[in-house]
């Protein structure tokens, strides 16, 4: 008779072990986003997930994405890989300068002679960002097949791949993104965080606050986590004591197959398009 394992396990033990892992930081559930107050709300994205990241337009979508992806490739030497139909290799290259090094020059990294100071910054944020492990894939009008070849080719170099944004992945209408997108998370066994734009306004809705009713109904049912991005500042909130609300940005996990639904606010610098806990 061959070897047998014990599939008789007590759920005591595994309970142990599972809080074990958490308290370790070197064991958690799932990739850390390196963002804290996130992390302490989804328990890190996991082998096989698809998470959609949506929100309103300038609502920091791309910001949060490319925030993860930098801080997951430089302070966690994580390897990333970067799908961007629609955005150049240069374009995401320039947004991620911009984070690392702090500049606060609106998402133009052309300098003049007055901007003299913030040189020096650049440059060693691209010594950082020259060691980390980043690859974008610079093609315009991809598809599925493209996404998954080179996924697939790079699968045990990466713990992320990022696509930014599935509405611009060259498809037929038959096609479902989503559903194509969350089974070749389970064939890498690697997450995928996913940008889409909201497929219905949030214009009427109390202080305009996106939920999963923006959402297509056949685009979230394949995603096991769905985050929305959301700036009350952009429809001229504040809050109830009057202070302006410029630098926050919620984050609302509007579905979590591994936990609940939570929301968290983050400090979001618009000029070096930055997202990090708040202090």
């Amino acid at each position: 008779m061959g070897s047998t394992h014990n599939v008789l396990l007590s759920a005591g033990d595994l309970g142990q072990r599972i809080i074990g892992n958490i308290r370790d930081s070197k064991q958690w559930p799932g990739l850390k986003t390196e963002i804290g107050d996130l992390d302490q709300c989804l328990m890190g994205f996991r082998p096989g997930d698809l998470v959609l990241l949506s929100g309103d337009r300038y609502a920091g979508k791309t910001a949060l994405a490319l925030s993860i992806a930098r801080k997951l490739a430089i302070e966690s030497d994580i390897g990333v890989l970067i799908f961007s139909p629609a955005k150049s290799a240069e374009y995401i290259t320039s947004r991620l300068l911009l984070s690392e090094s702090g500049c606060g020059m609106h998402g133009d990294i052309r300098l003049t002679s007055k901007d003299a100071p913030y040189l020096d910054k650049l440059v060693k944020a691209q010594q950082r960002l020259a060691t980390a492990p980043i690859t974008i894939y610079d093609q315009s009008a991809m598809g599925l097949d493209e996404i998954r070849g080179f996924s697939e080719g790079l699968k045990r170099e990466v713990g992320l791949v990022l696509v930014d944004d599935i509405d611009d992945i060259v498809c037929d209408d038959e096609t479902n993104i989503t559903q194509s997108l969350k089974r070749l998370a389970d064939q890498l066994s690697l997450p995928i965080l996913a940008i889409s734009p909201l497929d219905h306004s949030t214009v009427g809705q109390e202080n305009c606050r996106p939920t999963l009713c923006n959402m297509d109904a056949g685009k979230i049912a394949h995603a096991d986590s769905v985050l929305l991005t959301y700036c009350p500042s952009l429809f001229g909130l504040k809050a109830p004591d009057g202070t302006d609300l410029d630098d926050i940005m919620e984050v609302i996990i509007a579905k979590n197959r591994h936990s609940g639904e939570a929301s968290v606010h983050l400090s979001f610098d618009v000029s070096t398009l930055e997202c990090k806990s708040l202090a």
